[in-house]
């Protein structure tokens, strides 16, 4: 008699999903994720005269490989694997419609995920399941939750990390730092937004909803909590 749970795990992952340790599965997933992710922000670039159209955006030599060989040399000689990330550029006048200009060009480099699920960069390799320190900047997600939040992390010594979050539900924006909830309305309107660019960066509704969720001082809120000694 068969064992259900034995036949379960014998069977291979479906497409959409990867085993544990799967390296293969993890590359074709970076690739599709960075050519996914470059189409889409880059497209919505613009100006009030001009736009920014990119098409093919494309891993350049896609079924790259390094060979063990390779990756030593970039260990030794302080390199990165990377695959380029390639696009054509075109800028378009918004008003007739027509191309201005258009360029074929190297976007980004995307690190090699090596068969040990690591990645070589300035010569140094990295575990992929060990996080790196972010880079200074603004990080975006959306949550299992269907919060979309924000993850601010400032350069070091400049100021404390923060999370900017939209609850759906709620329609509520908040920024946290730490385990102190600041409520956006109020916080961007202490430190001089108007009302009017608030409501047009997020319509009517989320914009009456923040405003009558206020409460409280939260300039004083913010800066209590920065500047605690």
């Amino acid at each position: 008699m068969n064992n259900k749970i034995d036949d379960l795990f014998d069977s291979p992952p479906p497409a959409h999903t990867r085993g544990f340790f799967d390296p293969i599965k993890t590359r074709e997933w970076m690739k599709e994720t960075a050519v996914a992710g470059f189409h889409s922000a880059l497209n919505k670039i613009e100006t009030p005269d001009f736009k920014l159209q990119v098409k093919d955006v494309r891993i350049d030599n896609p079924n790259k490989k390094f060979s063990l060989k390779e990756q030593k040399d970039a260990i030794l000689e302080k390199k990165d694997l990377t695959l380029p990330v390639k696009g054509t550029f075109e800028l378009i006048d918004k008003r007739t419609g027509k191309v201005v200009d258009k360029k074929n060009t190297t976007i980004a480099h995307i690190p090699y995920l090596t068969e040990r699920n690591t990645v070589i960069i300035n010569g140094s390799e990295y575990i992929t399941t060990n996080q790196q320190r972010l880079k200074p900047g603004i990080y975006t997600r959306i949550k299992e939750t269907g919060e979309v939040e924000a993850h601010v992390n400032p350069r070091a010594g400049t100021g404390m990390m923060a999370k900017l979050i939209f609850d759906p539900e709620k329609t509520i924006f908040t920024y946290n730092l730490g385990t102190t909830k600041i409520k956006l309305y109020g916080l961007l309107k202490d430190l001089g937004v108007s009302d009017e660019e608030m409501k047009k960066a997020w319509g009517e509704e989320i914009y009456q909803r923040n405003k009558a969720a206020l409460d409280g001082n939260e300039a004083e809120k913010f800066y209590s909590k920065i500047f605690t000694k």
